[in-house]
């Protein structure tokens, strides 16, 4: 039980107070003494050069789906779908999705052969369903748009 100064004496448990003799989290009051911009990770002896990280962009690209491959397996539940770009003629991607509307998308797309736009951001390290490698580069998307060009 600890004494709130303003409330009186509470049940609750006071973050900061000491437990066994010793204060509560010294990485606690720590974080709470640097602020916002206080990098928990270095106060455990993890450092991290963030000049390293790569911060992929949202792109969009357009392009016509030739295969759509759905997956219900522990590891992943979703698809893939492998794009012709219309834009770099001769090259193909695949992207990734576990959302069920994109997939829908895609597969319509396949069955009418009508141009889609998907934005989504490429994958540095992609997840292999069935394992494997790819062959091209994958992208992982939050959006498709279909089109009905005649």
């Amino acid at each position: 039980m600890t004494l709130d100064r303003d409330a009186g004496e509470t049940g609750a448990r006071d973050p900061d107070a000491e437990v066994g003799g010793r204060p509560d989290s010294s990485v606690r009051q720590k974080e709470r003494s640097m602020g916002a911009g206080f990098d928990p990770g270095a106060a455990r002896g993890i450092k991290i050069d963030l000049t390293k990280l790569v911060i992929q962009p949202n792109v969009e690209l357009f392009g016509h789906v030739t295969l759509v491959e759905g997956y219900a397996i522990p590891a992943y539940v979703g698809c893939h779908a492998l794009v012709a770009l219309r834009d770099t003629p001769g090259k193909t991607v695949a992207v990734l999705t576990s959302e069920q509307r994109l997939q829908s998308l895609l597969e319509t797309a396949l069955a009418t052969g009508n141009l889609i736009a998907f934005l989504g951001h490429r994958l540095l390290n992609p997840p292999t369903p069935r394992g494997g490698t790819w062959s091209v580069e994958v992208y992982a998307i939050d959006g498709v748009i279909l089109y009905n060009m005649t």
